[in-house]
């Protein structure tokens, strides 16, 4: 388990508010992997400092055939980005002439930018080790 513990400074007359956004983001930390619990205290010392706690399970050794072959089994993924990229390229540029034209953006073409370029970044996410969930096509 990993803690990570650290004290804020909120500015005069803002506590309640720096209290207020903490609570509403504790529900969607919660629904993070890996996430154990966050804590927030009074300072005994120093009335305006708010110390807080962030625990987070530590996640397993990765095995490191997995991680060097993860180069070869990447390749398909990033065939398909770069397909998926050089059509998002022509697509940005025909949903520019439609937005200059009719003055709004035309929804197919904005849901396939958003889920063309969610793949790319997946795909480089898996790439640079920052995940190990393959690219969902």
């Amino acid at each position: 388990m990993i803690a990570v513990i650290f004290e804020v400074w909120p500015a005069s007359g803002r506590k309640e508010d720096y209290l207020d956004i903490a609570a509403t983001l504790k529900p969607d930390l919660e629904k993070m992997d890996g996430f154990v619990s966050v804590e927030r205290f009074q300072s005994l010392t120093d009335p305006g400092k708010v110390p807080s706690t962030y625990s987070l399970e530590y996640d397993e050794s990765v095995n490191r055939l997995t991680s060097g072959l993860r180069l070869i089994w990447v390749i398909p993924a990033l065939i398909i980005a770069a397909l998926l990229a050089i059509a998002a390229f022509f697509v940005g540029i025909i949903s520019w002439f439609a937005i200059l034209f009719t003055g709004k953006q035309p929804r197919g073409m904005f849901d396939f930018m958003v889920k063309s370029l969610r793949y790319i970044l997946q795909t480089s996410a898996y790439l640079y080790l920052l995940t190990d969930t393959y690219p969902k096509f």
